[in-house]
């Protein structure tokens, strides 16, 4: 058999066996960077955690300048009844989380659920025939 320059010398068989020591390799590499992710993860958690006694002082004399967000928000779902509370508090969702200006349609109607799904699909295929694209803006006034 004739070999080329820089081909891998061997059988099938040794090449693979070659392929699954390099694969244990790496999958050893993944476990112990998901092992220092979690450690990270739950030092940052108990950090946050730790009440504030003074120790970490910044410019305004004492409290903490700059604070994570750690509070879990569910976006609300919406299921075709009055809109206003829902427009509220998917307000202060996208305030609290800044969402871009272009994700707020598609975020919002994806937590549209029966007839407001309904709708959705309705007023997504009519704007798209018409070669228009529905804005926050304009969903809300659509909604």
């Amino acid at each position: 058999m004739v070999s080329k320059p820089g081909c891998q010398r061997g059988t099938n068989k040794e090449r693979i066996e070659h392929l699954e020591s390099e694969l244990s390799v790496v999958q050893e590499g993944l476990l112990q960077m998901e092992e220092t992710l979690n450690r990270l993860s739950t030092m940052l958690i108990t950090n946050q955690e730790t009440p504030n006694h003074g120790n970490h002082q910044g410019n305004d004399g004492g409290q903490q300048i700059v604070s994570a967000k750690t509070t879990k928000l569910e976006f609300p779902r919406f299921m075709g009844d009055d809109p206003t509370e829902w427009f509220n508090r998917v307000h202060q969702f996208f305030e609290y989380q800044g969402t871009a200006e272009a994700q707020k349609v598609s975020m919002a109607a994806y937590h549209l659920e029966g007839e407001a799904n309904q709708w959705w699909q309705w007023i997504r295929r009519t704007f798209r025939y018409e070669g228009h694209v529905l804005s926050w803006e304009k969903f809300k006034e659509e909604l």
